[in-house]
Order: structure tokens, then C-alpha cells, then sequence
């Protein structure tokens, strides 16, 4: 599994990790041989709840974010 800090974890504000930068992640690793890209298998959007008081803030941090990480998982 991959899970960029960066474009992945869903509970960081909107202004640390933008929508945009979901989508610009391209999950093919550089310097991974064919045999290294075979042992990958999948992405994981990392969700930590320390810091999210209630359900309503839950849904805003995951939505639309978890959405363009699937697009990103399928290459699309």
C-alpha cells in the first residue's frame, strides 16, 4: 500500500491538502523496479480522529477527498 501524507491523509484542513493535490498524485513510483510496482497493492487514505470533534466536520474532511483518491487508485 501507498499513503502519501501529503495527498492522502484525509483528516488535514482543506489548506494543507487541497483537492486539487489529491488528483495530482501519480500513484507509479519512481525508481521501483517492475518487480517493486508488483508488491504494491493499493492506496490507503489514512483518517486519524484525534482532532475531528463530531460528524459533521468528519464528513467535510473525507468528502469529495476519498473520492478523488479512488480515481486516483483506478488511473482515471
Amino acid at each position: 500500500m501507498i499513503s502519501p501524507f501529503s495527498y492522502f491523509y484525509l483528516d488535514y484542513d482543506y489548506s494543507i491538502t487541497p483537492l486539487n493535490r489529491v488528483y495530482s498524485l501519480n500513484p507509479d513510483l519512481k525508481g521501483l523496479t517492475e518487480d517493486g510496482k508488483k508488491n504494491i497493492i493499493g492506496v490507503e487514505a489514512a483518517l486519524w480522529c484525534e482532532y475531528i470533534s463530531d460528524n459533521q466536520r468528519l464528513e467535510e474532511l473525507v468528502f469529495p477527498r476519498l473520492i478523488a483518491v479512488s480515481k486516483v487508485a483506478l488511473g482515471e
